[in-house]
């Protein structure tokens, strides 16, 4: 069996070695140049560079045919021939389909001049019909790996989906949905054979397994958020945006913060009247929102607002076509009239008049003639005074002021009663949060640290020849001058240089990404070419490469850079800042790893990530004397001892031909050898890059397969929001929710 499982990853890399030895020009396109929408989304910075594509085809003719005589014709031919023979006969064997579905997941980066769209639709429908045929699978056939081969062909889809534009179409848009609703909910509102379509409230969730329920969730927001908007207009570095309520407020107490469904955080700033210059600004409504996929920033406007003056405009009336009538003039009576004619009885007559009284107290006489003398004063002008002309219906004057956060939520229908009410145990859809526990800022920093992307470290070494001690070997990349001219342009074939100070995404560090600032220094930062490779050793410089899905960050270790993580661990209060094991899905499962005896031992065995290290030898034999745990235990943190459990080996050795040799080494459990490299190829310089980046992808993506405890980035975030929310919810009924909407 393992016989014949590397012989079938030998023809699938065969593929490979066979594109790139076609006599074809590589190139990259330019950089992009990106637009913030407006002035208060994104700071105007230069922007980062984009990621290049893998392989650029550049054919003579246009004509793409599935001819093998071509680089695009053997890429033809070789999909067309692994997708039929994926349903057929490979998805029984989980490793033959996995090196499958990345060696399609590489086709899709190849960028042929000449895109043949019906190839790539047929491709999409036939991952779709391959995963639809893995959830047809009866229950007993229902396995982990089954399931880990639909992760790997929902992710296959989504890189397709994400390189060529296929969604203008119907057909293709209607197919990859229907693979969606099945990973989400189970099954298909409408079956392959019958015309009844099965309504969404009259479905029955049952999906497969979490996984695959969260993966086809990642699908959706990568066609709805990514698909045709890949890189962000804050470059591939970020996907959505990177100012937070700092940027749009000095107090965090200006804002108000909710919760929506258990599952988003919304952050609402309140305008204070007395900072704002003009009256169009204060209904002004700034929202932070997070949500499982990351943070952005809104800003509405109501269209109501008034752009001119602060007066409204009268309206344009039409002159009336006859004179208004005459008002008749009503005389104010106190009592009705018909009392006049009711004839007076001795009980009236019993108090007599104040006129008849003889002797009044002084006191109460000047009361009642300073009184009389009122009246008679006033009295006429009142009594006889025209009543006021008709005048024209003029609209209010504009209020200068409002409670945005009430009049946002409730014009997004949220102040409802129904939103406000528990639900079989479950928290309202509508919450506030206690934003004024010191605490909860923390914790919204925490969560920003989570990232929505998975994320990889690869180690850059340089072994000269008869080299065999480790330090010799981590201070060969002091300078450019003894080493060979290929390494170097390895190194930025591999990533683009970004400084991690400015950078916000990912470091090979924990505390990396989210609290960086996004503004440039004000003075050029230019890498020092006098430290050589030893600049990207990540403690101010490193080589970063990143898509839709996976950031990597390569790391030249040196002695400066242990020295760094000392210092850095020491003032984070001894957190761990080792690249290996500051992966998210680590930070994530603290909390289970917490335990003791057996069952934490095993969850931290699980947690473990595959390292991975490119070793570049002047001389084929020095392979055999690297000191390989020394070089293992150089890329541990403060934290970490000993050789980890893990890991793979990558050495490139340059031969006299103009081409390199690569000799592949695992040491891990079940996750086999990934591709595109394998044990012995032999390929060009100017793709070496790209096919040593794809290959730790892949197995830093197999090792999450196969780990039970690793969880999909956004489900990460979902699972530190409903932390959040539990912790600081108000407690509070409906009048009182209303009431403090209204009073703060």
């Amino acid at each position: 069996m393992a016989t014949h499982e590397v012989r079938e990853q030998e023809k699938l890399s065969s593929v490979t070695s066979c594109t790139s030895q076609e006599q074809y020009t590589l190139s990259t396109p330019d950089s992009l140049s990106y637009a913030s929408s407006d002035n208060l989304t994104e700071p105007d910075i230069p922007p980062p560079p984009m990621p290049p594509p893998d392989v650029i085809l550049r054919r003579p003719t246009s004509r793409i045919t599935d001819d093998c005589s071509s680089a695009a014709g053997v890429l033809l031919t070789a999909t067309k021939q692994i997708c039929s023979v994926l349903i057929s006969d490979w998805w029984t064997d989980y490793s033959l389909a996995i090196g499958a579905l990345e060696l399609l997941a590489s086709f899709a980066r190849v960028k042929l001049l000449i895109v043949n769209i019906a190839m790539c639709k047929e491709t999409v429908s036939q991952l779709c019909k391959f995963i639809g045929f893995l959830c047809s699978r009866p229950p007993q056939n229902q396995t982990r790996n089954l399931h880990s081969m639909i992760l790997a062909a929902l992710h296959c889809l989504s890189q397709w989906l994400l390189e060529h534009t296929l969604l203008q179409d119907k057909e293709c848009l209607y197919t990859v949905l229907e693979v969606v609703e099945l990973g989400i909910s189970g099954k298909r509102s409408r079956q392959p054979n019958s015309q009844e379509v099965l309504m969404k409230g009259a479905k029955e969730h049952l999906p497969m397994s979490l996984k695959v329920k969260d993966a086809a969730e990642a699908l959706l927001m990568c066609i709805t958020d990514q698909v045709d908007s890949f890189p962000s207009p804050c470059g591939p570095e970020s996907l959505y945006s990177t100012l937070s309520e700092k940027d749009l407020s000095e107090d965090f107490s200006n804002f108000k913060y909710f919760s929506l469904n258990n599952l988003t955080i919304l952050a609402v700033l309140e305008q204070n009247k007395k900072s704002l210059q003009s009256a169009q600004e204060l209904n002004t409504v700034k929202v932070v929102i997070r949500g499982p996929f990351g943070r952005q920033i809104w800003i509405v406007e109501p269209k109501s607002e008034q752009t001119g003056s602060s007066k409204p405009v009268k309206a344009a009336r039409p002159k009336p076509a006859a004179p208004a009538a005459a008002r008749p003039r009503i005389e104010q009576r106190w009592w009705p009239s018909s009392v006049d004619s009711i004839p007076l009885v001795k009980a009236d007559k019993t108090l007599p008049r104040l006129g008849d009284l003889d002797d009044l107290d002084p006191k109460f006489a000047s009361i009642i003639n300073a009184k009389i003398e009122s009246e008679l004063k006033n009295g006429p002008s009142l009594a006889h005074s025209a009543p006021p002309a008709p005048s024209e219906c003029e609209p209010p004057s504009p209020r200068n002021h409002s409670q945005s956060a009430r009049v946002l939520l409730s014009q997004l229908g949220l102040l409802s009663s129904q939103s406000l009410q528990e639900c079989q145990g479950m928290p309202p859809y509508l919450c506030r949060l206690d934003s004024g526990d010191a605490a909860f800022i923390e914790s919204l920093k925490d969560l920003d640290q989570i990232a929505n992307r998975t994320r990889d470290t690869v180690y850059v070494f340089y072994v000269k020849a008869g080299q065999n001690k480790v330090s010799d070997i981590l201070d060969n990349t002091k300078s450019y001058k003894s080493l060979n001219s290929d390494f170097k342009d390895l190194l930025l074939s591999m990533g683009w240089p970004v400084n991690i100070h400015t950078h916000p995404g990912w470091t090979g560090a924990t505390k990396s990404g989210a609290k960086a600032s996004p503004y440039p220094s004000q003075e050029p930062d230019q890498i020092p070419s006098s430290r050589g490779p030893a600049a990207f050793d990540g403690t101010r410089w490193l080589l970063y490469w990143s898509d839709s899905r996976t950031e990597v960050a390569f790391i030249v270790p040196t002695e400066e850079r242990n020295t760094y993580l000392s210092k850095l661990n020491q003032s984070q209060g001894n957190k761990t800042v080792t690249a290996a094991q500051a992966s998210p899905e680590t930070a994530s499962s603290d909390r289970k790893s917490s335990g003791s005896g057996k069952e934490s031992s095993r969850v931290s065995k699980g947690l473990q990530e595959v390292r991975t290290l490119v070793v570049w030898c002047e001389r084929v034999e020095d392979q055999e004397t690297v000191p390989l745990d020394d070089l293992l235990t150089s890329t541990n943190g403060p934290s970490d001892s000993g050789t980890p459990a893990e890991y793979m080996i990558i050495y490139v050795t340059a031969l006299s031909s103009g081409l390199v040799r690569v000799h592949v080494t695992t040491h891990t459990e079940r996750c086999g050898t990934p591709l595109p490299l394998i044990d012995g190829m032999v390929c060009l310089k100017r793709t070496l890059g790209v096919l040593i980046r794809q290959t730790a992808v892949n197995m830093a993506a197999r090792k999450r397969l196969l780990n039970e405890l690793s969880l999909i980035p956004h489900n990460r975030r979902v699972q530190k929001m409903q932390d959040i929310i539990n912790k600081y919810r108000y407690e509070c009924t409906e009048s009182e929710f209303y009431e403090a909407l209204f009073t703060t």
